[in-house]
């Protein structure tokens, strides 16, 4: 600027010109490239963990091939974004080089035109040449940079999109802790639907008092999960309130809630870690005697034993080095060191052999005394130490009764009694002959 006003002029022009070439015109096809790159290179990683996490099952209906084909089309898409990709940044290299030179030679023409015409001195023409290079340098450095920015934004914003998802419950900014000294639950009015638009239940109410020990019946689909979901808060009811000891659950954070529910569920998921640490879950401040007294319990402690790590041993993602049983006994003395006064219990027997079976019910029933406690349960035998049985059908509770109750008039559980075959309920569909 001190030495020659006219060339400063000219490159502060320039750059303002270059800048708006590069925000306008490859900002932000750059952007959604690199976005659509991103995500087709995590839509490869994601068919990789699907398939190797399933590779039992691809095994055992010998669809080898067809996984590799369906592997190749997804890898051939990831190319293709990534040709795309490339494309593009090298196009855009290419014009700001090309823009980069223009000015270069443009700087130099107007240096000789002046120098001929005397405005120009040589000092003036080797100090404007030399920081012109220089200055030329860095912009492109810059613009290398930037395009690199760009890209780096695409993948964050593919990376970014599931994080960024708002949280479909969220606590009030008045909500309380819950304090828990009874257990009563009650279902006021309740109305709910999922997001889908499936209606679940309307204006259900049921009260289940302190200690009670109620099981849930029904066929698939009839609502006894969700009727658990929404105790734990996991969706948002649309009318109607749910009550633990008196204490609307939607005015309490929902960590204090959780906190005083023990669920053992009918899949239960290990974290990648030792036994130790995930029996440990359910109350992280239990001593390693209290750990492997809640194991015992839930007839654990013997095959863990057996392990050449003992407590120690990794299970696998989740828990993939474990036969089901042994995943569900795991979530069992879970629930047990959790020791919370509210219990559910989704299937928590299923996996089991007869005689583990026997030994768990045997430890649960005492284990829920003086806990409200909800067990669904498709093995209706497994429901013979409930105090009472709600009976569902399509959201709706059309019985409730104790067991004895229920079995002794004709009633929709003592058919759903006499379907069972084995101690297992069957669903009701039509049976159809498949054709060879």
């Amino acid at each position: 600027m001190t030495i020659h006003p006219s060339f400063s002029l000219f490159l502060l022009v320039w750059v303002l010109l270059f800048v708006c070439l590069i925000r306008l015109q490859f900002a932000q096809q750059t952007y959604e490239l690199a976005a659509n790159f991103a995500a087709a290179r995590s839509q490869v990683t994601g068919f990789v963990i699907d398939v190797v996490s399933n590779s039992q099952i691809v095994r055992s209906f010998a669809q080898y091939q067809q996984e590799i084909a369906a592997f190749a089309a997804c890898q051939e898409r990831e190319g293709e974004a990534r040709a795309n990709y490339w494309k593009q940044a090298l196009k855009d290299r290419l014009i700001q080089n090309l823009a980069l030179l223009i000015s270069e030679v443009g700087v130099l023409i107007l240096l000789i035109y002046g120098f001929n015409r005397n405005w120009v001195c040589a000092g003036d023409f080797v100090v404007v040449v030399t920081l012109s290079i220089r200055f030329f340098s860095q912009i492109g450095l810059l613009s290398r940079q930037f395009s690199e920015l760009l890209a780096n934004l695409g993948e964050c914003k593919a990376a970014l999109s599931v994080i960024f998802q708002p949280h479909d419950v969220v606590d009030s900014l008045e909500a309380k802790p819950l304090k828990v000294e009874q257990g009563k639950l009650e279902f006021k009015q309740v109305n709910f639907h999922y997001p889908t638009g499936c209606q679940v239940f309307e204006k259900l109410s049921v009260t289940i008092e302190p200690g009670e020990k109620v099981g849930l019946v029904g066929f698939s689909g009839t609502g006894k999960t969700t009727f658990t979901q929404l105790i734990l808060r996991q969706f948002e009811i649309q009318g109607g309130q749910i009550l633990i000891d008196h204490q609307n659950i939607d005015e309490v954070t929902q960590d204090s809630l959780r906190q005083q529910i023990a669920i053992i569920p009918q899949d239960p998921s290990l974290f990648q870690r030792s036994l130790l640490e995930n029996i440990r879950y359910g109350c992280l401040d239990a001593t390693n005697d209290e750990v492997i007294a809640a194991a015992r319990q839930a007839c654990c402690d013997e095959f863990i034993m057996a392990l050449p790590q003992g407590y120690q041993a990794l299970v696998g993602e989740r828990g993939i080095k474990l036969s089901g049983g042994q995943r569900q006994r795991v979530a069992i003395a879970r629930a047990i060191l959790r020791n919370a006064p509210l219990l559910i219990l989704d299937e928590a027997t299923s996996a089991l052999d007869s005689v583990t079976e026997q030994a768990i019910q045997r430890m649960l029933k005492q284990w829920m005394q003086n806990r409200t406690t909800l067990v669904i349960a498709h093995r209706l035998s497994t429901l013979r130490f409930m105090d009472r049985i709600l009976v569902f059908k399509e959201g709706d509770i059309i019985e409730d009764g104790s067991i004895n109750q229920l079995l002794s008039q004709d009633s929709h559980f003592a058919q759903l009694w006499k379907l069972q075959s084995d101690g297992f309920l069957n669903t009701p569909c039509s049976v159809k002959k498949l054709p060879r």
